[in-house]
């Protein structure tokens, strides 16, 4: 049986104004996707121009993520209290600012700092472009707008790693973060002129303690999975620490929303059974989303010898395919149950990364291309549904803070992605190492009767020494393998959830 939530939908207005605000929200999140991804390719060069050390440049991505996580919860109640376009107007400058400063810093220390603040003013983006489309288009077309908004999303994810590194290599990389201010100047001026102001509501206090207690959990959760890999995680002191305090803020919180009068975020949100299972989803999806776009294009310049140019244009059809994924499932969804198009799309998406894990350093780039290409078109119909499904309960005055922690978890879900799909990396080239250095000796006859290169020789240290290098490129390729294959897990895992959600009157 459908159920069909009673609440006042907009009418649609002029298609030419609707238009206008649509591309102003996928600009705003485009330009806030396409920061954190690009800047990560940058890095490298980053590093030598700033006279840094791995862990120090390491702290210009972290501290950036770092605060988008704690500025994306508070911006439900801001948007209320002073208005959502004057907000949106205020993020954006901020953002634009903050982005030139980070391009002309002089220093690491000035860097940071900079990166803080752009961090901070890009938290709100996301979840306001999200509030923006849902309160622009009837219920019916929400899948419309959360194709929109996943086309924003996808595009700097997909777009990041190739553009930054086009520009490291053929521009300065100062670039990557002064190309920020052109979008930004061209949201600023849609939004301006486009978005409606909304009702400022004086009437409800900021909650400081569940703010706070929020941000202790998030940032220290944050700071955890961000420094683990490369402090060994928990037989580091620092690491240990972080994770008390992510979960001492997180219970302090769970308690105090529960009490209070005037909580940071109203506990009935998550008793709304559609919204609740929408962000174990979403968290899913932010795991497998860093998998497909963070590992393969690595994978295939370091273990597959494609050239970086090459694996920029190998991913061009995965971009493409994903836009055209989320127009047709926002289509579908007018007519068809958010449920039923996201069980097929997990299939797929399922499907084609289990035929990831058997690629080789042989496999051509035409098969390699068509493999991702249906990723990126599986990618985007799994995403529009999935934001579809997520809000499609939620009522009006439900929707600010539901976006808020809709984007907090997908950060959330990428950043455990990244931290244990690199570590599985890690320790299973370690185990797929240790098992094939026991078969390479001038004992075993089976590999000494093999044919090999001739600088294969036991008697001589480059010999030795060349043999290593193999045997670790080897092991490696195979941990890649082993990712792939937990990535399809992970997408299986998301159906019996799917199962979960309730289905709701299309003809709205």
């Amino acid at each position: 049986m459908a159920i069909s939530p009673s609440t006042t939908e907009p009418e649609l207005r002029p298609y030419w104004r609707t238009g206008a605000v649509t591309l102003g929200a996928i600009l705003a999140v485009s330009m806030q996707s396409l920061d954190s991804h690009t800047a990560s390719v940058a890095l490298p060069t980053i590093r030598g121009a700033m006279s840094a050390s791995t862990d120090e440049i390491a702290w210009v991505l972290t501290a950036y993520l770092v605060c988008i996580a704690i500025s994306t919860p508070p911006i439900a109640w801001l948007s209320r209290r002073f208005g959502r376009k004057r907000v949106f107007l205020i993020l954006i400058t901020g953002f634009s600012i903050s982005s030139i400063c980070v391009g002309y810093s002089s220093s690491l220390e000035e860097m940071v700092f900079f990166r803080i603040l752009e961090g901070l003013f890009a938290g709100g983006l996301a979840p306001l472009c999200q509030q923006i489309l849902l309160d622009t288009y009837p219920r019916r077309f929400h899948g419309f707008a959360m194709g929109c908004f996943s086309i924003g999303i996808l595009f700097g994810v997909i777009a990041g790693p190739t553009l930054g590194g086009f520009i490291v290599e053929y521009h300065d990389w100062r670039w990557v973060f002064l190309m920020n201010v052109p979008i930004a100047m061209a949201t600023f001026t849609l939004i301006w002129f486009f978005v409606p102001e909304t009702e400022k509501q004086l009437d409800r206090p900021f909650d400081f303690i569940g703010f706070a207690a929020l941000t202790l959990a998030v940032a220290s959760a944050q700071l955890m999975l961000d420094r683990g890999e490369r402090l060994d995680w928990f037989a580091s002191t620092e690491i240990i620490l972080e994770a008390g305090l992510a979960a001492a803020g997180l219970w302090v919180f769970l308690i105090h929303i529960t009490m209070a009068k005037h909580p940071f975020v109203q506990p009935s949100l998550f008793r709304n059974r559609n919204y609740a299972v929408g962000l174990f989803l979403t968290f899913g999806f932010g795991i497998m989303i860093y998998g497909h776009v963070g590992f393969v294009p690595t994978m295939l310049q370091k273990h597959m010898d494609i050239p970086a140019l090459t694996t920029g244009l190998l991913m061009v059809p995965r971009g493409i395919a994903s836009m055209v994924g989320s127009v047709l499932a926002g289509i579908m969804l007018a007519w068809l149950q958010p449920r039923s198009v996201l069980i097929i799309g997990c299939l797929l998406l399922s499907y084609f990364t289990w035929r990831m894990t058997y690629f080789t350093p042989d496999t051509s780039e035409a098969q390699i291309m068509n493999i991702i290409g249906w990723q990126g078109f599986t990618m985007g119909l799994v995403s529009v549904c999935v934001a579809t499904a997520t809000f499609t309960m939620l009522s009006p005055d439900q929707r600010a803070e539901g976006t808020s922690f809709f984007n907090l978890i997908r950060k959330f879900g990428s950043s455990v992605g990244v931290s244990f799909l690199v570590s599985q990396l890690v320790r299973n080239s370690q185990s797929y190492r240790s098992g094939m250095v026991e078969n390479v000796s001038p004992y075993n006859e089976r590999f000494d009767l093999a044919p090999r290169p001739e600088t294969w020789n036991f008697s001589d240290p480059s010999g030795v020494a060349a043999m290593e290098r193999e045997v670790l490129r080897q092991a490696e390729f195979l941990a890649y393998l082993q990712d792939f294959w937990w990535l399809t897990i992970v997408t299986l895992a998301m159906i019996p959830l799917a199962l979960l959600l309730r289905t709701t009157d299309t003809s709205r």
